[in-house]
């Protein structure tokens, strides 16, 4: 797990209109503000970016020891997968992108099983019961925070662990 213990927030008071800019210890104290709701925060772009560019560090260096090792994105939408996707693919990163929506999603995720491709990025596609060994990364992206659906991502995760390869990084 990751967290950030120099959140900052600034924003507009709700009574004076005045800008506001405050300091917390970890993204769960920002959380208690009343002006902070988790799921713009995964959609904001400098906390996005801030996720990515620690999951992609990671993951390189864990590519030098085991080039087959793999990162997951967990989106909160399809278009937020597709913007991500892109972002990764900007960045010079090859890029599965895996969505409900896509006739063939189950045999992409066969592919990348066997495949070399550094990131996949999906919506819920990617659980417990899904067979990929060889992720090693993950940036959970995603509004929803139930803890049955982190568990299904942790699990996918935990697969290599019990193969005895290098721990898994989960992020959110």
């Amino acid at each position: 797990m990751v967290d950030n213990r120099a959140t900052g927030l600034t924003h507009e008071h709700h009574i004076t209109g005045r800008k506001e800019a405050r300091q917390y210890g970890s993204i769960a104290q920002l959380l208690r503000h009343p002006a902070v709701q988790y799921a713009r925060v995964v959609r904001e772009q400098a906390p996005q970016d801030h996720m990515l560019s620690l999951g992609i560090a990671r993951l390189n260096a864990l590519r030098q020891d085991d080039p087959s090792a793999a990162g997951l994105v967990v989106a909160s939408s399809i278009t937020h997968a597709e913007d991500i996707a892109q972002q990764l693919e900007s960045a010079g990163h090859d890029v599965c992108l895996v969505t409900s929506q896509e006739p063939s999603a189950h045999a992409r995720l066969a592919e990348f099983r066997g495949a070399t491709t550094p990131w996949i990025v999906s919506v819920g596609m990617v659980s417990e019961g899904v067979n990929l060994p060889r992720l090693r990364v993950c940036c959970y992206l995603s509004h929803v925070r139930t803890e049955q659906f982190l568990d299904r991502c942790w699990a996918v995760l935990c697969v290599a662990r019990a193969m005895g390869m290098p721990p898994a990084i989960f992020m959110r």
